[in-house]
């Protein structure tokens, strides 16, 4: 009897993982804050959206970019309801700026921006400096 029970918990235990689907956990995020600059000024608003290395879609990490370039990175579950919470994961990140339509109509570009270089997120900082290449020439 004490077999047959045991084979029975046995199957069962893998099966029982497919009857709800489990979000995935945020684990620790650290505060990351910061000014989004171009030629040493602040931009006048828009988002930046930082993409985990490599980039699992599980989590969206982005904040809307102030008028007078500062951001707070807050993290979203991608899947599920959306839950957000303030912070970043710590990893490797691609970074993407993209400019407020107030940008674009002032003769900017409507074309999201990336840094040339990932950022490590080790620790939290709230004094972070993402410096956008300079525009391009058309």
């Amino acid at each position: 009897m004490r077999r047959i029970l045991l084979v029975s918990v046995l199957l069962a235990s893998p099966l029982a993982g497919c009857a709800s689907r489990n979000d995935p956990e945020f684990g620790e995020l650290l505060a990351v804050s910061g000014t989004v600059t171009r030629g040493g000024q602040p931009v006048t608003g828009g988002v930046v959206r930082f993409h985990s290395e490599p980039d699992d879609g599980m989590f969206i990490i982005n904040s809307e970019v102030k008028g007078n370039g500062q951001f707070t990175l807050s993290t979203v579950r991608a899947t599920g309801k959306g839950e957000r919470k303030p912070g970043v994961p710590k990893g490797k990140y691609k970074v993407v700026y993209t400019p407020s339509l107030g940008d674009q109509t002032s003769g900017g570009s409507m074309d999201p921006i990336e840094l040339p270089a990932p950022v490590p997120v080790v620790a939290p900082d709230t004094g972070m400096k993402i410096d956008l290449p300079p525009a391009r020439r058309k």
